[in-house]
């Protein structure tokens, strides 16, 4: 009798551990899933990006496979440009040299600026504008222009000089056209 009690309470103690075991498992493989469900999620956020793009790539797509936007006599309208450009007349002036030939530069520009509001702005600002260009234009070497860096510059310049000239007007960027020393 005494060996069937001691057998009883060797089994409740087994079941016992069993019993915590089996909870420290379940504890386990719950910490593990929700652990692997949250770096999967994170994951999911990161690399699959914004939901707004992700909307918007949908909208710009269902857009085109419907096709163009038709005015009231069926013809389509054409998009409205991101950005407009104002055609400066031919600017040509004479460069600073300390020799006896005289050089010369020809110059054709546009700038761009961002609405259709500003391009009307910039026609009133242009006496202005091409006076700065020419005040620094005639001040310029041949030197100054050598090169794919001395154009850089001149073009940075006079993106600057527009600016100056036509403020509060924000011009984004001067585009030549043709540029000629001789």
């Amino acid at each position: 009798m005494a060996e069937e009690e001691l057998e009883q309470q060797e089994g409740a103690e087994g079941a016992e551990e069993g019993k915590k075991g089996g909870s420290k498992l379940l504890i386990i493989i719950l910490l593990s899933v929700i652990l692997i469900g949250g770096a999967g999620v994170g994951a999911f956020l990161f690399i699959g990006g914004d939901s707004d793009e992700a909307s918007e790539e949908v909208a710009k797509t269902e857009a085109e496979a419907a096709g163009p936007e038709l005015d009231k006599d069926g013809n389509p309208i054409p998009p409205k440009p991101s950005a407009y450009f104002f055609e400066l007349p031919e600017i040509l002036v004479n460069l600073a040299s300390s020799g006896s030939a005289t050089r010369y530069l020809k110059l054709k520009v546009n700038l761009e600026v961002a609405t259709e509001q500003d391009l009307q702005q910039l026609e009133y600002m242009m006496p202005r504008i091409v006076d700065d260009f020419q005040l620094y234009l005639r001040q310029l070497r041949v030197e100054d222009l050598n090169g794919s860096s001395g154009i850089y510059r001149l073009k940075e310049d006079l993106l600057m000089r527009a600016n100056q000239a036509a403020a509060p007007l924000q011009i984004s960027n001067v585009l030549f056209k043709e540029i000629l020393v001789q």
